[in-house]
């Protein structure tokens, strides 16, 4: 691990993709969502929508898997002074409505700037 001198600032300038953030309960009801959008456009059938939706109410229920992603990890062990996020659209999205990624690297460190 770098040891930081009193003059060291260190940044975090990352991409943002659907797996950095804590977890995908957040995902589940976009992605619902936006699987009947597909239905309604004619994109997929009714069949294999069911499939999907299925499948992903199956996971709802489930024991969260533990785990972090990437930028959690860093912050956590490497605490940087600033992050600056770089969303993907659809990640952006959830970013605006839940603040989930923010409020995380907030709790992991309580003086690290974090630009969105």
């Amino acid at each position: 691990m770098l040891e930081k001198n009193s003059e060291s600032k260190y940044v975090l300038f990352t991409p943002v993709g659907g797996n950095d953030p804590v977890g995908d309960e957040y995902y589940k009801d976009d992605m619902i969502e936006e699987i009947n959008k597909k239905l309604v456009e004619g994109k997929i059938s009714q069949d294999k929508a069911d499939k999907l939706i299925t499948y992903i109410e199956s996971k709802r229920n489930k024991e969260p898997i533990l785990m972090e992603g990437a930028i959690l990890h860093i912050v956590r062990h490497y605490k940087p002074d600033c992050v600056i996020l770089v969303f993907t659209n659809t990640v952006k999205e959830v970013e605006i409505k839940y603040n989930v990624l923010s409020e995380k690297i907030k709790e992991l460190s309580k003086s690290c700037e974090v630009l969105k």
